[in-house]
C-alpha cells in the first residue's frame, strides 16, 4: 500500500540506501563511495517519494499531487527533474539500473531501498558552497596542486541548462519570446504571444468504435495544421508539439501557456461505416470563450470538404482573410479516399520512427500511390521515408530499400509536382548531402515562404545554412523553429548548439548539446559534437566518459567503428575547416584517423 503523499518535510526523513548510494534526505545530500553529490530540494523530494515505493508505478499525475502539491507544472518540469535525478545516480533510461520509465504512464524505482542504516557512520555535512540552481553538483575529493588535473578541476564548469523549455527559450534564445506575460504559476517564464493571431491545432479524439481509427482522427489533425502553416498572417504551432497533447485532459489557459498561443482547435471524430461525425471548436485560451462551434454529419467521403469547411470557419472566426494561402486551403492532391486512408495509416507509422514501421509505412505508401499515381503527399512521404531510412543505415538490412539513393530521387521527383514541406526537407537534404549548398539553401529558403508555419522548413534551412558555412543565420531559423515547436526542442537544439560549435562557442556549445544528449542519449550525432567540444575544452574526463557512451551506441546500432575518416560522410561540410574543427576535438582523445 502507497504511504501518505511527500511533502517538503520529508527533506527530514531518514536516511536510507539505495543500492550502494547512500542517501541523506536532510542534508539533501547523496554519496557513495567517496563521491558526494547535493540534490535540489525537488530533486530530492522526487526521490523520496520514489524510495516509499519500490518497485511500484510512479505515475506523472502522483508526482504532480504529492510532490508538486497540486500546482500547475509543465510536462518538462516533471521529465527535467528526473534527468537531473539519472544524471546524479549516474543512471541511464535506455539502460536504467535505478530508475526505469514506464512509457506514457510513469516511472519505476528499481533499485533495492535499504532504510537500515548505522546513523552512527554517516559523514558529517561538508561545507559546500551554494551551486547554481540549474542541476545537481557532484562534490569530488581535493586534487593536489600542481597535478595535472588540477586546472581542470578548477575551470570545470558544469553548465547544463535546466531542461525547462521555457527557461531554454530564455537562456538560449533570449528574453524576445517571452516578454509581455510574466511567470506561471510555478515561477518559469511565460512564452509571450506573437504580433498575430495564434493558434494550435490539438489532436481530434477518436470517438469511432474502433481504437484502430486513431490514424484517421489523427490525419485529418495533421492535415488541417499543413493547410494552415501556409497562412502566412497567422502563428501556428507544429504537428510534434500540438500532439503532446494527445489522449490528455485539456485545459485551454494551462495549454495555451505552455505554447504561447492565444487559440486552440480542438474537436473529435466519429466514423462508421460510410458516415462520419465530426465536431470541431475555436477557444480563446486568455478568457475561456468558444469562439466558434459547429458539427459536420457528412459521408465518410466528403473528408476533404469537412477540412475546408472547418479551415474557413476558423478564419471567419479569427476575421482573417485567406490571401495568398487560398491554395492551400481549397487545393487537395488527391480525389480518392482509399488513396488518402491509406497515406493516413502510412504517416501513423512514419511518425514513429523505427525500422518496422517504416516498412509497414512503405506498404501503405506504394498501395495510396497504386490507388492514384499522381498523389504528390504520398511521393513526398515515401521519399521522405528512404531518405530517413537511409541516414540511419537501416537500408542495409531492409530489403525493400534496395538502392536507396535511385528510390529517394524517383520519389522524390514525383513529390516535387506539387511539392509539401516534407519534400523540400528531403530535397534540400539530398543537395546538402551531395555538396550543393546553394541549391540546398535555395530550396529551403523556397519552403520557408511557402510554408512560414511549418517548423521542419525552418529546420531545414537551419541544416542547409550550417553545412554552408552561414551559422549566424543558420541559429536564427532554429530558433524560428523551436518557437513554433516548443514541446519538441532537441532537434532544433542541436541545430543551435551546432551553430555554437561552427562559431567558436564551445561553452555554449557544450552545454546546450548538453541537454539535447541528456534528453536523447541514443541519437550519435549530438553525441559526436559533444564530445569534440569537450575535448577543445580541455574538459577531458567528461570528454571521455561521453565518447565510451559514443562507441558504445557505435556498437549497438552496428556501425562501423568510430574514425575521424568517415566523419566527412556524415558532415557535410562546404568548408573543410568545420570538419576539421570536429576531428580535432575528437583527435585529442585518441579517435583512430580510420
Amino acid at each position: 500500500m502507497k504511504q501518505g503523499p511527500a511533502t517538503h518535510d520529508s527533506l527530514k526523513g531518514a536516511a536510507f540506501n539505495l543500492g550502494h548510494w547512500l542517501v541523506e534526505p536532510g542534508l539533501g545530500r547523496i554519496s557513495s563511495e567517496g563521491e558526494e553529490g547535493k540534490l535540489e530540494p525537488r530533486v530530492m523530494e522526487v526521490l523520496v517519494y520514489l524510495a516509499r515505493r519500490p518497485g511500484e508505478l510512479v505515475t506523472r499525475e502522483d508526482l504532480e499531487r504529492d510532490v508538486w502539491l497540486g500546482a500547475v507544472v509543465g510536462y518538462d518540469a516533471v521529465t527535467g527533474t528526473v534527468i537531473k535525478l539519472r544524471k546524479a545516480l549516474h543512471d541511464r533510461a535506455r539502460q536504467p539500473r535505478y530508475i526505469e520509465t514506464i512509457p506514457k504512464r510513469g516511472y519505476r524505482l528499481i533499485a533495492p531501498v535499504d532504510y537500515t542504516v548505522d546513523k552512527a557512520a554517516l559523514p558529517v555535512a561538508p561545507a559546500v558552497g551554494e551551486g547554481p540552481p540549474d542541476g545537481p553538483i557532484v562534490e569530488r575529493p581535493p586534487i593536489p596542486a600542481g597535478s595535472s588535473g588540477a586546472k581542470a578541476a578548477v575551470t570545470r564548469k558544469r553548465a547544463w541548462v535546466p531542461f525547462v523549455l521555457a527557461a531554454i527559450l530564455v537562456l538560449i534564445i533570449g528574453a524576445a519570446f517571452i516578454a509581455g506575460r510574466g511567470a506561471d504559476e510555478g515561477g518559469a517564464p511565460v512564452l509571450s504571444l506573437p504580433d498575430r493571431p495564434s493558434l494550435a491545432v490539438l489532436p481530434f479524439e477518436n470517438l469511432s468504435d474502433d481504437p484502430a481509427d486513431d490514424y484517421f482522427s489523427d490525419g485529418m489533425t495533421d492535415d488541417l495544421i499543413t493547410d494552415l502553416s501556409a497562412l502566412p498572417d497567422i502563428f501556428l504551432i507544429s504537428r510534434h508539439s500540438s500532439f503532446f497533447y494527445k489522449d490528455k485532459p485539456v485545459d485551454p489557459h494551462k495549454v495555451g501557456t505552455e505554447l504561447g498561443v492565444r487559440y486552440l482547435v480542438v474537436g473529435s471524430v466519429r466514423r462508421a461505416g460510410e458516415t462520419l461525425r465530426v465536431n470541431a471548436q475555436l477557444v480563446d485560451t486568455l478568457h475561456g470563450q468558444q469562439l466558434w462551434a459547429e458539427r459536420f454529419d457528412r459521408k465518410a467521403a466528403d473528408i476533404f470538404t469537412v477540412q475546408d469547411q472547418i479551415n474557413a470557419r476558423i478564419m471567419d472566426a479569427l476575421s482573417l482573410t485567406l490571401g495568398d494561402g487560398q491554395a492551400a486551403l481549397s487545393g487537395r492532391q488527391t480525389a480518392s479516399p482509399a488513396a488518402y486512408d491509406a497515406y493516413l495509416q502510412g504517416m501513423s507509422h512514419f511518425w514513429r520512427a523505427t525500422a518496422d514501421d517504416y516498412d509497414r509505412a512503405y506498404d501503405f505508401f506504394q498501395h495510396a500511390i497504386a490507388l492514384d499515381p499522381d498523389y504528390a503527399d504520398a511521393y513526398a512521404a515515401l521519399a521522405a521515408l528512404h531518405w530517413q531510412a537511409y541516414k540511419r543505415g537501416w537500408y542495409r538490412n531492409q530489403p525493400w530499400l534496395g538502392l536507396s539513393w535511385e528510390k529517394i530521387m524517383d520519389a522524390l521527383n514525383m513529390a516535387k509536382k506539387q511539392p509539401s514541406a516534407l519534400a523540400y526537407f528531403v530535397d534540400s537534404g539530398v543537395y546538402t548531402t551531395n555538396h550543393r549548398h546553394d541549391l540546398a539553401v535555395a530550396q529551403a529558403r523556397e519552403a520557408v515562404a511557402q510554408f512560414p508555419n511549418d517548423a521542419l522548413v525552418h529546420l531545414t534551412l537551419a541544416d542547409a545554412l550550417s553545412f554552408a558555412g552561414q551559422p549566424a543565420e543558420a541559429r536564427r531559423s532554429a530558433e524560428q523553429g523551436l518557437r513554433l515547436d516548443p514541446r519538441q526542442p532537441e532537434p532544433y537544439l542541436f541545430a543551435l548548439g551546432r551553430a555554437q560549435f561552427e562559431m567558436g562557442r564551445m561553452e555554449d556549445a557544450v552545454d546546450t548539446l548538453g541537454i539535447v544528449v541528456s534528453a536523447n542519449d541514443t541519437d550519435v550525432l549530438p553525441r559526436t559534437l559533444l564530445v569534440s567540444a569537450l575535448g577543445h575544452l580541455g574538459r577531458m574526463e567528461e570528454a571521455h566518459r561521453q565518447l565510451m557512451d559514443l562507441e558504445a551506441l557505435y556498437k549497438q546500432d552496428r556501425l562501423r567503428r568510430l574514425n575521424l575518416r568517415d566523419l566527412g560522410e556524415v558532415w557535410p561540410y562546404r568548408e573543410q575547416e568545420n570538419l576539421e574543427r570536429i576531428r580535432q576535438g575528437l583527435r585529442m582523445l585518441g579517435v583512430p584517423e580510420w
